[in-house]
């Protein structure tokens, strides 16, 4: 993803509307990519560490079985 170098491009970033980012109203454009940079490298670190854990906790399903358990689809009609 191309780092924000704006508080539109960061609030995109975000998910969030630009309004709840008036505090960065002051930074640079340099420093919005900075932090934009450091969001992204957090949101990296956390999806390898969930990655991590339920690679080593859950053993290997074949993915069709984890959607169709995750849709509520159990074999049955047990489903919801």
């Amino acid at each position: 993803m191309t780092p924000a170098r704006d508080l539109e491009q960061l609030a995109a970033q975000l998910g969030r509307p630009s309004t709840g980012l008036a505090a960065f109203a002051h930074l640079t454009p340099e420093q919005i990519e900075v932090l934009s940079r450091a969001i992204e490298k957090t949101r990296a670190r956390r999806r390898d560490a969930v990655e991590t854990a339920l690679s080593g906790a859950v053993p290997m399903v074949p993915r069709s079985v984890v959607m169709t358990v995750l849709r509520g689809r159990l074999p049955g009609g047990r489903g919801r």
